[in-house]
């Protein structure tokens, strides 16, 4: 009897090895990739979150104006030049990706997360550029006629769902898929905070155009913070699933 279970206890093992092996293998070669894309989404986030989000707190607050002057008159097209560097730079990691889905180099459990970050990114980079496009066409004549405000607002909350698809959902989903706790709960704190700062917008919006006055104080501040974090967001949760992964790698 104690033989059976003896014997029991060394086949589960080896199923349980076979399990981690099959993991560790798919994980493989990831990491890399999400390592150098947060890297690079990161130096662009903190450059933009300088001029942008500095002219915002520099606003707030008066003192600190001259901290955030560094560029001067040159902060308007360095954000730019950073934005378009920074779409190009997330068109040519979607075409690397999928030359590095076809090489062979990863698992077929690897191939499909792969897959599902590429597939997200790639939406992303869609509604981001059909929010921006429609955003400058409306902008000039936001002041004067009633279609272009409507047209900048529609275009305005659009921006804000892009970030839902990625990089929230990807950690989340893949989480789910490995059944990994803490890859789950990182999808779903920046999933919430992505959804607080439309739901937050929206509701300032329509208090607004209601009233005719501005929204409350504790709108405003609640709106700024989660504006200011939507810019380090990204980056991190690349970062941080990177991390992840290689710690899954690890245990393997």
């Amino acid at each position: 009897m104690n033989e059976n279970n003896k014997q029991s206890a060394i086949e589960d093992l080896r199923v349980i090895r076979g399990v981690l092996d099959q993991t560790t293998s798919s994980l493989r070669g990831l990491a890399p990739l999400f390592w150098r894309l947060g890297l690079v989404w990161l130096v662009c986030a903190l450059v933009l979150l300088y001029i942008e989000g500095g002219a915002v707190l520099g606003f707030l607050f008066p003192k600190i104006h001259d901290v955030f002057e560094l560029f001067g008159a040159a902060s308007m097209p360095v954000c730019t030049g950073v934005r378009i560097f920074l779409g190009a730079f997330l068109v040519v990691q979607c075409i690397l990706w999928q030359r590095k889905k076809t090489s062979g180099e990863l698992s077929e459990q690897g191939r499909r997360l792969l897959g599902l970050w590429q597939t997200l990114l790639v939406l992303y980079l869609c509604l981001y550029a059909v929010a921006a496009v429609g955003t400058r066409i409306a902008e000039p004549d936001v002041m004067t006629t009633t279609e272009a405000w409507d047209a900048w607002q529609t275009c305005s909350l659009l921006k804000m769902l892009p970030p839902v698809l990625f990089p929230a959902l990807p950690p989340l989903l893949t989480g789910v898929y490995l059944e990994d706790r803490p890859l789950q709960l990182l999808g779903l704190v920046v999933l919430t905070l992505y959804l607080a700062a439309v739901v937050i917008s929206m509701v300032s919006i329509v208090m607004v155009a209601q009233s005719g006055t501005n929204a409350p104080n504790y709108l405003m501040i609640l709106s700024i913070a989660l504006a200011l974090i939507r810019f380090v967001l990204p980056p991190a949760s690349l970062l941080m699933t990177a991390r992840r992964i290689k710690k899954l790698e690890k245990a393997g």
